[in-house]
């Protein structure tokens, strides 16, 4: 991590950092008995690699102008998919009143449901979730499980306001426009409301992606809750969506223990839905892993995960397995 600063820059700073994540291990994705499993070394399986500037300035009056760029790495290759800043690009303003930024961002629903895996193996590639709530749009191993479509944690050309804190609590708001004519519209709306106080972060989260075309609609509520109990931590939450016909009910929960540079955690979660009021889809992941502490910037890990889809008629229909021990070190 580097910041910029001096006499001309008296009240502004600017910070370049980073984050580089790479694992060796398999994965075995796909429909029970034609699955394979596939060495890979693979990239940002405990946290996204990624290269990101941010900054503020100093406008007096208490408000400062703020700004940042992040955008995802592949480390195993050394590419960048034709590198963009796609996991943030905003230009916005803070003070007493708030926060508002203006451009691609995490929307205020995804703010809450971190909170549900934020103990559930770190909210990473392995958090039992990517099995539970796995759909069409994000299959296992390419078998369309029949859940409802999972939430997008990101919008473009959003608008996002975050509240000050009154005795703990906040509350946020995004939209997101589809910027399209009519017929077919895909905002993204978004709310939230958290309460963080001591060991505890808690609040509920609603967020609707809409479409015109009504099955494609989507509808997604969220309650979470995270208590830090000092010799270990814990989070869960209870997740409903909808797209048309089909609704999905789910739940996660998750630990973690420190044990001086080790932090071991240990997740479940479990997902059912119905297509007009007749069982469609359960599915359910289970997840171990450990991470070391090298220093304040390098992590080493280990995890697992696992889990398994049925269909309706209580058939399994999808199987993934997935481990690796890798390497992360932040700049």
């Amino acid at each position: 991590m580097a910041t910029l600063s001096g006499a001309a820059l008296a009240q502004s700073s600017v910070t370049i950092y980073g984050r580089l994540d790479a694992s060796v291990g398999a994965n075995k994705a796909g429909a029970p008995g034609t699955a394979r499993s596939v060495s890979q070394l693979e990239s940002g399986l405990l946290t996204t690699s990624r290269l990101g500037f941010r900054g503020t300035e100093d406008l007096g009056g208490g408000m400062s102008a703020i700004f940042q760029l992040e955008g995802a790495l592949n480390v195993d290759n050394g590419t960048a998919n034709g590198f963009r800043f796609d996991r943030v690009s905003i230009v916005g303003l803070q003070a007493g009143f708030g926060t508002v930024k203006l451009g691609r961002h995490d929307t205020s629903f995804d703010d809450i449901r971190d909170i549900t895996v934020s103990s559930a193996l770190w909210d990473s590639e392995f958090s039992p979730t990517k099995i539970a709530y796995a759909n069409g749009g994000a299959a296992i191993g390419g078998v369309a499980v029949g859940h409802a479509a999972d939430y997008s944690s990101r919008a473009d050309n959003q608008i996002r306001y975050e509240s000050p804190n009154f005795g703990g609590f906040t509350a946020g708001v995004s939209y997101g426009l589809d910027e399209q004519a009519a017929p077919i519209k895909r905002d993204v709306t978004a709310f939230n409301l958290r309460y963080r106080a001591g060991g505890l972060d808690a609040g509920p989260g609603y967020q609707e992606q809409d479409n015109e075309v009504a099955a494609s609609k989507r509808e997604y509520t969220t309650l979470a809750a995270a208590y830090n109990f000092g010799a270990f931590r814990v989070s869960g939450g209870y997740n409903m969506a909808e797209q048309g016909a089909i609704e999905s009910d789910g739940f996660v929960i998750g630990a973690n223990m420190p044990m001086g540079p080790w932090d071991f955690s240990v997740a479940y979660a479990y997902n059912k839905s119905e297509n007009a009021g007749v069982d469609s889809a359960k599915s359910k992941g289970l997840s171990l892993g450990a991470t070391y502490s090298m220093s304040k910037r390098t992590r080493l890990y280990a995890a697992y995960l696992t889990g398994d889809a049925e269909n309706g008629a209580g058939t399994e229909i999808a199987e993934r397995r997935l481990y690796a021990v890798g390497v992360r070190h932040d700049f």
